[in-house]
C-alpha cells in the first residue's frame, strides 16, 4: 500500500531570546492553519523538519522528528521551552542567530485528508511505520547535509555506514562500479 505524505512550509517560528516560548507555539500554529490551507494540519502526524537559515543562506536542517501516537501541535507543546534534552532548547544552544523554520511532512489519505492520530489503534500499523521510514530516511539526508544535526540515535547509524560512491566514502579513480552506481541513483 503506498504511503503518501504532503509537504508543507517552511513556516518561520519565532524566539525569545533564542528560545520558543509557548505564546510563540501558538502564534506558529495559528499562522500554520492559516497559510497551509488545512486548518486541521497541527492535528496531523507525520514528520517534521527544524531548520535554521540565516539572510540569503540556505535552509540548514538541525532536527527530524516524528509523531505517531500525537498530533504535530501536541509534539511541540510536549517538546517544551524548557526541557534540556528538547530539540529547541538544543537548537538555541547551536544556533541562537537566525530564524527557525519547520516543514511539516503529514501522512495523508488523500489529497485533501490528513491521517489522525492512531492512538490504540492496530490496523493502522502499516501506514505509522511508514512515517518512521520516513523519518531515518530523512535524518540520513538531512545529516549528510548538516553533520551536526541534533538526532543522536540514527546519526549514530548514519556516521558508520559506508557504501563506496554514495555514503561517507570518497571516490577513487579505480572505483569504477561505485562511480557507475552513484551517477545511476544522483
Amino acid at each position: 500500500m503506498p504511503a503518501t505524505f504532503g509537504t508543507f512550509g517552511p513556516y518561520e517560528l519565532c524566539r525569545e531570546s533564542g528560545k520558543v516560548t509557548r505564546q510563540s507555539l501558538k502564534l506558529f500554529w495559528e499562522c500554520v492553519s492559516a497559510k497551509s490551507g488545512f486548518e486541521d494540519l497541527p492535528k496531523g502526524m507525520g514528520v517534521y523538519v527544524l531548520t535554521t537559515k540565516i539572510g540569503k543562506e540556505k535552509f540548514r536542517p538541525w532536527y527530524v522528528g516524528l509523531t505517531r501516537k500525537q498530533t504535530f501541535g501536541s509534539r511541540f507543546y510536549q517538546h517544551g521551552h524548557n526541557k534540556p534534552n528538547s530539540p529547541f532548547v538544543r537548537l538555541a544552544e547551536h544556533r541562537r542567530k537566525g530564524s527557525v523554520y519547520v516543514f511539516l511532512l503529514p501522512r495523508t489519505t488523500s489529497p485533501t485528508k490528513l491521517m489522525k492520530s492512531t492512538v490504540g489503534e492496530k490496523k493502522r500499523k502499516t501506514k505509522v511505520n511508514s512515517i518512521r521510514e520516513l523519518e531515518f530516511m530523512l535524518i540520513g539526508r538531512c545529516w549528510a547535509v548538516n553533520k551536526d544535526l541534533l538526532n543522536v540515535s540514527e546519526k549514530t547509524f548514519q556516521a558508520g555506514l559506508t557504501v563506496p560512491g554514495v555514503v561517507n566514502y570518497k571516490l577513487k579513480r579505480s572505483d569504477k562500479a561505485a562511480s557507475i552506481f552513484a551517477a545511476m541513483i544522483q
